[in-house]
């Protein structure tokens, strides 16, 4: 139960689900009742679809048509949600495109396989994972941890960062100060160096332990060259051919050259009768 942002006699419930089947089943196979336990309930908005029902498509051209895109991935593929173009820091588009689904089977069939077809294009397809989120103790201001989990004795004032017993009877100077870098901001900024080197320490790691992570993609054997021969030991290979056939070779051989010789006589005697009548 979380009363923040209640009226008065409210609170907020909270459905913590144990991992992305159980996410869908209440996202999308329940219909909710108009009483819980006896008391009216409201559901403001729907939750956002977790990076676990996420996927990322890589080298997505600027040119294609994200509508487009979209319309043939819902087409080819169940439980998609919403396609998503990346943006930078600077908010400018970037060639990753985000796929939400909401049920794992075709994101993990995608994944399987490692890759997908836009236009007549293979790209490659990976995991989502965004920049992680960090816990901060609200006990100690400490990162990495719950309140429950602290096992500081003392209060950390959440203004001055200084430790106190009992933090109702603390005489705060009123004077910011970050415990982590002592900077003139709340201890719980993620603006504050300390906290964004966590983060981004935090996800290299969250990284690469995904990148080793064992996925049984399938190969397409069509894609693969065939094994190419194995070379012959023998290079060369000896024609051994009998006399009787090399003499009958020659004996051809000569009868040619004896027919060209007759033909050059005649010739050299049709000229020099020519020569003889024009004269």
């Amino acid at each position: 139960m979380a009363p923040n942002r209640c009226n008065t006699n409210e609170n907020n419930l909270l459905i913590f689900v144990r991992n992305s089947r159980s996410f869908s089943f209440l996202l999308i196979d329940i219909d909710w009742p108009d009483n819980f336990g006896g008391e009216k309930f409201t559901i403001e908005r729907k939750p956002t679809i977790p990076p676990q029902l996420a996927i990322l498509i890589d080298n997505v051209s600027y040119k294609t048509s994200l509508l487009e895109m979209e319309n043939d991935i819902k087409s080819r593929y169940d439980n998609v949600v919403k396609v998503i173009r990346l943006k930078n820091k600077n908010q400018f588009d970037t060639k990753f495109v985000k796929v939400e689904f909401n049920f794992p089977k075709a994101r993990d069939d995608i994944l399987n396989k490692g890759y997908t077809t836009i236009d007549y294009i293979k790209h490659d397809v990976k995991e989502y994972l965004p920049q992680a989120s960090i816990l901060i103790c609200s006990n100690c201001m400490g990162l990495g941890h719950f309140c429950n989990q602290c096992k500081q004795t003392n209060a950390t004032c959440k203004l001055c960062s200084e430790q106190v017993k009992d933090v109702s009877t603390h005489q705060c100077q009123g004077v910011v100060k970050c415990l982590h870098c002592g900077g003139a901001h709340h201890s719980n900024d993620l603006k504050c160096m300390v906290i964004k080197q966590f983060r981004s320490d935090l996800t290299k790691t969250l990284l690469s332990s995904t990148h080793k992570q064992s996925f049984n993609r399938q190969t397409d054997p069509s894609l693969q060259f065939p094994p190419l021969p194995q070379a012959s030991k023998q290079l060369s290979i000896n024609y051994h051919i009998s006399t009787n056939v090399q003499n009958g070779i020659i004996i051809k051989l000569d009868q040619i050259l004896n027919s060209i010789t007759k033909f050059e006589n005649t010739i050299g005697d049709l000229t020099k009768h020519t020569e003889v009548i024009e004269e």
